[in-house]
């Protein structure tokens, strides 16, 4: 159910930046798209790490485009981690590109739509990497200015908060799988 959420929200994110920048395929480093942190960072821990470094795409691409320094959008960002797809997203400048991503899984808010991918990405991440889920603590939280969620008290920080995302958001993408998701943990 998570791998739902990431390949959507990735492709989603691809699509439609690359639609909005058609004149730039790797605004996912451009200055007046992106904030210059993630730009300053990207080499460093996405594009020259190991798993970039030996993923045969991105090769045949500098094999056959040398003069590139990266690949295109449609390329590069398939085979970036979801944490790295979530900073992407937060590091774009214009709110209304934002937005318009966030409206796409339902949410209307940017803030609260960033509060459920990290939500999703901490859950993504214990389960991973084998971590124990029964006393699961969002670091952030998730913000209650968003969907009804039926989220009361501590629930906006733990477990029981980041699966109602999931679900909130897997809904977005598939209902069937939405239901599916609430089966399974029912």
């Amino acid at each position: 159910y998570l791998t739902r959420v990431e390949i959507a929200f990735r492709t989603y994110l691809t699509y439609y930046m690359s639609l909005q920048y058609k004149e730039d395929p790797i605004w996912f480093v451009s200055p007046t798209i992106v904030r210059q942190g993630f730009i300053k960072d990207f080499d460093h821990k996405v594009y020259n790490s190991e798993a970039f470094r030996k993923n045969p795409q991105i090769k045949r691409h500098h094999v056959k485009y040398p003069a590139d320094k990266y690949a295109p959008a449609w390329k590069t960002i398939e085979f970036m981690t979801f944490g790295a797809i979530v900073k992407l997203y937060k590091s774009i400048d214009n709110i209304d590109d934002k937005k318009a991503i966030s409206k796409y899984f339902g949410v209307g808010k940017v803030s609260v739509f960033e509060s459920y991918m990290d939500a999703i990405y901490t859950l993504r991440n214990k389960c991973a990497h084998g971590a124990a889920l029964f006393d699961l603590q969002l670091p952030n939280g998730i913000s209650g200015k968003g969907p009804k969620l039926e989220l009361e008290g501590s629930d906006y920080q733990k477990l029981i908060g980041a699966l109602k995302v999931l679900k909130y958001i897997l809904g977005k993408v598939s209902q069937n799988r939405a239901n599916d998701l609430e089966n399974e943990l029912n």
